[in-house]
């Protein structure tokens, strides 16, 4: 079956045959159509809490060597890290369920270690009908490498397209999702329809990264509202257009909307450690020279909705 997007608003179907089980979503917003998709998919799952720090992987560590000093080298840096991987190239053959035991030699002491010294992941098998030889492989493996958790994608039909896909719990705190694009939260701006290079984190954070090699200026929408450039806290006068922001390698823009109080804490060297740093506010006023927010404090450990 072929899905097409035709001239706006439609979009055609074409199928040789069969039976197609059609649900339309009806809105009339765009959050209001995801959560309706939720509610015919069911919600995504609550991820562990390590699984939100930066996770460090590529391929081509070569050897444990490579892998140990990249460990040791963010370390000296003091850059927030929680989760390291190793990609294929780690595997013998590039076999599932193996490691090269010439070139990552003492794989298994390196994963103990790093787990004695608190830096661990947690096993995540979610597919329910995963079947008993997988477990099997799996268990034998696990008493080679005492591993907590395995990278095993492209196990499913896979076109290799590009997508995404908007989903997050019904609660206060993420519904609408926290990282929506700006027509999510200025449904009534039609100049927000194109933009597709910046993003907002919740309400209050318009984040306009740079996307382009070898260019230092950002093509941004700033939407109409009151803004704040990050972190000089300088009042953003074009607001309602387009304008282009400076952007060299080392600099993100980020701006902050009016109206909002933002907690902020300095990171450590991964989350468990900067839990325990003290918590600033940032206030940014609104025109009427107001500002109002919220704080989620996550224990760190329970389950939950």
């Amino acid at each position: 079956m072929d899905v097409d997007l035709q001239p706006l608003p439609a979009i055609s179907y074409t199928t040789i045959g069969g039976i197609i089980d059609l649900y339309l979503f009806t809105g009339p917003t765009a959050q209001d159509v995801i959560q309706q998709y939720w509610d015919v998919i069911g919600k995504p799952a609550m991820p562990p809490y390590w699984s939100l720090g930066f996770h460090l992987c590529r391929w081509g560590y070569n050897n444990i060597d490579n892998l140990r000093t990249v460990i040791q080298r963010m370390r000296d840096a003091e850059f927030p890290y929680d989760v390291q991987w190793t990609d294929i190239d780690a595997m013998k053959s590039n076999l599932d369920f193996t490691y090269d035991p010439t070139n990552f030699n003492g794989l298994p002491d390196l994963v103990r270690s790093l787990q004695s010294e608190g830096l661990t992941v947690f096993p995540d098998f979610t597919n329910t009908s995963t079947i008993e030889w997988w477990t099997n492989i799996a268990a034998a493996f696990h008493d080679i490498i005492p591993f907590d958790g395995i990278w095993n994608d492209k196990n499913e039909p896979l076109n290799g397209v590009d997508g995404s896909i908007d989903g997050c719990t019904n609660n206060s705190l993420d519904k609408p999702p926290f990282v929506p694009n700006e027509s999510l939260r200025f449904p009534n701006d039609n100049k927000t329809l194109g933009v597709d290079q910046q993003f907002l984190i919740g309400r209050a954070i318009l984040v306009s990264p740079n996307l382009v090699s070898q260019t230092t200026t950002v093509h941004a929408y700033i939407p109409q509202d009151v803004w704040y450039e990050f972190p000089s806290g300088v009042k953003v006068k074009a607001v309602g257009v387009f304008t282009d922001l400076y952007a060299p390698l080392e600099k993100i823009n980020v701006h902050v909307r009016g109206g909002f109080i933002i907690p902020m804490q300095i990171p450590g060297s991964n989350l468990m450690i900067s839990r325990g740093n003290p918590f600033t506010l940032l206030i940014a006023q609104s025109a009427s020279e107001n500002a109002t927010g919220n704080l989620f404090w996550d224990d760190g450990d329970t389950i939950g909705e």
